[in-house]
């Protein structure tokens, strides 16, 4: 039976897991992790595509890699045939070194975008390697600490959704946006407050607002706000990022 080709349009985005063949080690050294990310680096000056995370484990790679002109298909043909070529060499192996094709994942939503990359940086975590993320050398995890992209990596798409470094790490380390629990907490007051006194709720819903705003939240990017307007939507309000008010209309 034919293979399904992959859906791939400019711009999209994935999850891409490389495995090796039969489960096998793909980075025997530090030195094999090395020339792996050199590997990358050169097929990215190739293709130009943008890579938003990315884990080196023992026996499988993963990648969040949003592509711009190539499909994907012809990126990572060439990333992993030129992986597997100097591996082979290096170590006198023969056969395939990775199983069958890679893995992929198409990204639809922001959600599902970040939750893909504290997926992978805790991958490290998870196996027991390290009890912090920040503690694996081989991940992407310490250029989102810095909040600056790397050579191999850029962080400033995914922590544009949480303002500052320091809310991506509470988010991966707890699992949940601190902003976003809040906002489902107040909501659940606020409808209470709402069947009660309309003009009490406004005065809440205000009071919380502002508190969200001094503790410098996401509410730059609008997340809190469009979040209660799409739970109130009587109400009509506009938030002036200049100066920092809230006005209902």
């Amino acid at each position: 039976m034919p293979r399904k080709p992959r859906i791939w349009y400019p711009g999209a985005m994935y999850h891409i897991t490389s495995r090796g063949n039969r489960r096998s080690d793909i980075f025997l050294d530090d030195k094999d992790r090395s020339r792996y990310l050199h590997y990358l680096e050169e097929t990215k000056e190739r293709y130009s595509f943008e890579l938003h995370s990315y884990c080196l484990m023992t026996n499988h790679v993963h990648l969040l890699l949003e592509t711009k002109q190539h499909p994907i298909s012809d990126i990572m043909h060439k990333l992993n045939s030129r992986y597997a070529i100097s591996f082979n060499k290096r170590h006198d192996h023969d056969g395939h070194l990775f199983q069958g094709r890679y893995h992929s994942v198409l990204i639809e939503s922001i959600e599902q975008f970040t939750a893909t990359s504290r997926y992978i940086h805790l991958n490290p975590v998870q196996a027991n390697i390290v009890k912090n993320p920040a503690e694996y050398k081989w991940s992407s995890y310490k250029a989102f600490h810095i909040g600056k992209p790397s050579k191999y990596v850029n962080p400033t798409h995914i922590l544009q959704y949480f303002q500052t470094p320091q809310n991506y790490e509470i988010y991966v380390m707890r699992g949940s946006d601190p902003i976003s629990q809040l906002h489902f907490e107040v909501i659940s007051l606020l409808y209470f407050i709402w069947a009660w006194n309309l003009k009490c709720c406004i005065q809440v819903l205000e009071y919380v607002c502002c508190l969200i705003v001094k503790s410098h939240s996401r509410i730059g990017n609008g997340f809190v706000l469009i979040g209660f307007y799409e739970s109130f939507p009587d109400l009509e309000f506009v938030f002036d990022k200049g100066d920092k008010t809230l006005l209902f209309l």
